[in-house]
């Protein structure tokens, strides 16, 4: 295939980052923000140990709880259940905890 004749669209992943993340040698990247159904929770290289995920409401109270398993290079959370507004959500690991600020959209 040498062109396409129809309407595309291109994916920039460096305009929907919400964040890089530095978790000892792994670099992670969370994206889209906003997000209406999944965001993605991508490490750059494999991750060494599992990885304790959280989503909080803005009153602190936790919603979602999930662990990315060691060996993975991306994750998918699902905010479909979430309601619409900002969202927090925190990667652990033994040393440090990263929140980061997501907008959940319909």
């Amino acid at each position: 295939m040498t062109s396409i004749t129809e309407p595309v669209e291109t994916y920039d992943p460096i305009s929907t980052v919400v964040g890089t993340l530095s978790f000892g040698a792994a670099e992670v990247s969370v994206f889209p923000n906003p997000a209406s159904d999944l965001i993605a929770i991508q490490v750059k290289g494999l991750l060494r140990k599992d990885m304790p995920i959280s989503s909080f409401d803005l009153k602190g109270q936790e919603v979602r709880r999930s662990l990315i398993p060691q060996g993975s290079t991306i994750w998918y959370v699902d905010v479909r259940t979430l309601y619409d507004g900002t969202c927090i959500v925190r990667l652990r690991d033994t040393m440090v905890a990263t929140l980061v600020k997501v907008e959940v959209v319909r």
